[in-house]
């Protein structure tokens, strides 16, 4: 081969020929966050599914920490509503839920079943998911050192978390102005815990919402 060929400049003629595309067809960084959370709730629950006969620990885990993960996107991708998650250690479950901004939620309004997820057989709505039933239990749940029952955790436009216990509440924009709702400043804690002594907690941090 001529080594010339290759030192040799583009001439113009040979840069014109060269057709630059201008898509303005993209897509936010939002989208882009929402289809990898999606990615991996339905990756966790493949992985789930593999695993019968094992403990299920990991995999619940892992798709506790992915349908938190949707709640708080789902709220940043939204002008007029707000999404969360309410878990109730008592019954070993959980479940996602929304409300428009100035309307009233009690407790049990409201529910949305997760991405993925598989309803508990005891729901006549089938709008939660009962930890339980794959041999996980919500053994401790907590607000900084608080032990809680009942929590509500709700995220802003922003996705900075608040939290309250059970209840009926009046979400507000800025979610910072509802009554009751505290803005969340020490970690929460959800500790699961399986037949055979295995423990997992997963730890939402303040602010961020950063989840580990």
């Amino acid at each position: 081969m001529d080594r010339n060929i290759l030192t040799q400049p583009f001439s113009d003629k040979a840069i014109s020929n060269f057709q630059f595309v201008n898509n303005d067809c993209g897509v936010t960084l939002i989208e882009i966050i929402s289809v990898l959370i999606i990615l991996g709730i339905l990756s966790s629950v493949m992985v789930s599914r593999m695993n019968q006969g094992n403990s299920e620990i990991y995999s619940i885990e892992s798709i506790f920490k992915s349908h938190i993960r949707y709640a708080q996107s789902k709220s940043m991708q939204s002008d007029t509503a707000m999404w969360g998650v309410r878990i109730n250690k008592n019954l070993d479950e959980y479940w996602l839920f929304n409300c428009d901004n100035g309307q009233t939620s009690t407790w049990n309004s409201n529910r949305r079943l997760p991405p993925g997820g598989t309803a508990s057989p005891e729901s006549t709505t089938d709008d939660r998911i009962k930890t339980s039933l794959m041999k996980v239990d919500i053994n401790t749940l907590l607000v900084g050192n608080a032990s809680k029952s009942l929590l509500t955790i709700a995220y802003d436009e922003s996705g900075v978390p608040f939290w309250t216990e059970g209840g009926t509440m009046v979400f507000l924009d800025p979610l910072s102005a509802t009554t009751g709702l505290n803005r969340l400043t020490a970690d929460i804690s959800i500790k699961l815990t399986d037949n055979s002594g295995n423990q997992r907690t997963i730890v939402i941090s303040p602010e961020t919402g950063f989840i580990e």
